[in-house]
């Protein structure tokens, strides 16, 4: 048997991943440390990202198409109750979390295109087609989204370490309400039977001589049972004894003959042919005149 490594998703699909691996906390970076001309611009090249994602989600590779790994309610119910196979990618819950995970991005870098600061000193390309309080109102929205962004990447990195971790089985049984219980019976150890001797054990010869002691059988507790072990082979099946074949019926009776007038035999049960008549006498001699 040959064992190796099989590549899941493609090298789009990985290069999309990390990228957003290390844009993500740069826009953060950028917006806290006010660097907001490098902000803008990473936040357009997390719009080509974007972009790039949904057609590659739909042209890409078997793995990294939408209608590969998005399933329907039934599918995601079917793999809670454990009755679904193994999916060689995405399983329907994950699915739904890169779904998720697009929809969250596409509406942060959606309202950031709109937003700009108090000042208006810093805006996104397209806030010029909304008015002043539009802006600031998507300003805000923009900042909510990403706290929303943000745990829900902590639950993403979460769920993939419950993964690698063997967790995740563990806590959809418990969901499920599995759960297995270890019962454990303490035993004394006069309750448990001895060990048996080895093969080759021999009990050594011991000779005591037992003192004259008077017993009153009155106030005598009960003789004690005692169990011996012996190392005795197995003694051989006793042999089954089996019954003779039945005899053999006996032939039947020869049929009932009987003897004929004419010296025939034929059975009982016929009858015996009439005999032939007598022949005729013969004509008188013609009288010589």
């Amino acid at each position: 048997m040959i064992a190796g490594k099989v590549r899941i998703w493609d090298l789009p699909t990985r290069l999309f991943h990390w990228a957003l691996v290390l844009l993500v906390p740069a826009l953060w970076a950028t917006h806290a440390l006010d660097q907001m001309d490098l902000h803008i611009l990473l936040g357009e090249v997390m719009l080509g990202l974007i972009l790039f994602r949904l057609i590659w989600g739909a042209i890409g590779s078997s793995t990294a198409r939408f209608s590969q790994f998005v399933r329907g309610p039934v599918s995601v119910f079917r793999y809670l109750r454990g009755r679904a196979g193994a999916a060689f990618g995405h399983n329907p819950i994950g699915g739904w979390s890169v779904l998720a995970m697009l929809i969250l991005l596409a509406v942060q870098v959606g309202l950031g295109l709109f937003a700009s600061d108090e000042d208006n000193l810093y805006s996104g390309p397209l806030s010029r087609h909304v008015t002043e309080e539009t802006s600031h109102i998507l300003r805000d929205r923009h900042e909510m989204v990403f706290y929303i962004l943000l745990g829900f990447i902590v639950f993403h990195v979460a769920a993939i370490y419950a993964l690698a971790m063997g967790l995740a089985n563990k806590t959809i049984e418990l969901l499920r309400g599995n759960v297995k219980a270890v019962v454990t019976t303490e035993v004394a150890q006069e309750d448990l039977p001895p060990p048996p001797p080895p093969p080759d054990f021999k009990p050594p010869e011991v000779v005591a001589v037992a003192p004259e002691v008077t017993i009153d059988l009155a106030q005598a507790p009960p003789p004690a049972t005692t169990t011996s072990i012996t190392n005795t082979p197995p003694r051989p099946p006793a042999p089954v004894a089996v019954a003779p074949p039945p005899p053999p019926p006996p032939p039947p009776p020869p049929p009932a003959t009987q003897t004929c007038p004419d010296g025939s035999v034929i059975l009982a049960t016929e009858v015996c042919p009439a005999p032939p008549p007598p022949p005729p006498p013969p004509p008188p001699a013609p009288e010589r005149g």
